[in-house]
């Protein structure tokens, strides 16, 4: 039994989106946090989302490390893949140092002051535009896919909702989603 999928090369398209996810969804509700009652959700589970998105970047940064190993690609999208690599790597160092900073000031008993949660909330704005802003950053890794195949193995049933078995007669275009 195959622990991937047979369009999955390796496992940083599975990977990738959690930390995405987690980080969003932590900020999201970071904000909430200023609106809402302490009882309903409080900065502690905020820090572990920020820590759990942190711990799932690192994983997705060095999945996406062994998949650059593996795949090849021409030298025109080399210098893509480079700039999504260093862009992943400064927002792994940042979410893990931002991570550890809010554990750091709830030992310290310091994210009890409004001032002080403001403020890392503010930090945390950044950090979540290191792979939110989706064309040169976030949607590299489905650019090299649609241009090159780097990431998934292209199959004749791909995408052959409705018809399974069948080949595959409609091409989509992941660029223009």
């Amino acid at each position: 039994m195959e622990l991937l999928p047979e369009w999955a090369l390796n496992i940083h398209p599975l990977v990738v989106h959690f930390p995405v996810a987690l980080l969003v969804v932590a900020a999201g509700l970071n904000l909430l946090t200023f609106f809402i009652p302490e009882k309903w959700w409080d900065e502690w589970k905020n820090t572990i989302l920020y820590g759990l998105g942190a711990v799932a970047a690192i994983a997705a940064y060095y999945t996406g490390q062994s998949a650059a190993d593996t795949v090849f690609l021409p030298s025109q999208a080399q210098s893509v893949l480079n700039n999504h690599a260093d862009w992943a790597f400064w927002t792994v160092w940042y979410f893990g140092l931002y991570a550890a900073a809010r554990i750091a000031l709830h030992w310290y008993k310091m994210m009890d002051k409004f001032s002080l949660r403001i403020l890392a909330f503010v930090i945390a704005l950044p950090g979540v535009f290191l792979f939110s802003n989706r064309r040169p950053r976030c949607q590299v890794g489905i650019w090299l896919w649609s241009r090159y195949r780097a990431v998934v193995r292209a199959t004749e049933h791909w995408f052959n909702i409705g018809n399974p078995g069948q080949p595959a007669t409609n091409k989509f275009n992941f660029c223009h989603l």
